[in-house]
């Protein structure tokens, strides 16, 4: 019997966690326009990831796009590093770990991310958050 209860509780446990994760905050459709603070390697990526954006990808959708003054974007993106690019002791490259807040004029936290492997990956994700967030995904 106890084992039925501990099967039970697992795929409640899995069926909850699948639902978290899709769930979108509403406002995240509003974003269009991104300002991305940051004064690191990843930052300094995902901004020319941006620029790039609509002539150097395969996605399926495209639902923001980087502006150069803060005034003009819908959201502000702050890149933070809690380990930045570098070499470990033998030799090899380690690659920065990235986290990312999106923060609407309000003050308003709307989505969070991170990446142990590229910044270009957070914004990877920023943008299928976006778009699901718009019905486009």
């Amino acid at each position: 019997m106890t084992i039925y209860c501990l099967a039970a509780l697992f795929v409640l446990l899995l069926a909850s966690g699948a639902n978290a994760k899709e769930k979108v905050d509403p406002r995240q459709k509003l974003v269009e326009k991104v300002f991305v603070v940051g004064n690191s390697s990843s930052a300094t990526e995902v901004r020319k990831a941006l620029t790039d954006l609509r002539g150097n990808t395969h996605w399926k959708a495209i639902c923001i796009s980087g502006v150069t003054n803060k005034e003009d974007a819908d959201a502000v993106l702050e890149i933070v590093e809690s380990v930045p690019l570098g070499e470990w002791k033998d030799g090899t490259v380690r690659l920065p770990q990235s986290a990312a807040t999106l923060t609407l004029k309000s003050g308003d936290v709307i989505w969070s991310n991170d990446s142990q492997y590229s910044s270009v990956f957070i914004l990877k994700r920023l943008n299928e958050a976006v778009c699901r967030a718009a019905g486009l995904k």
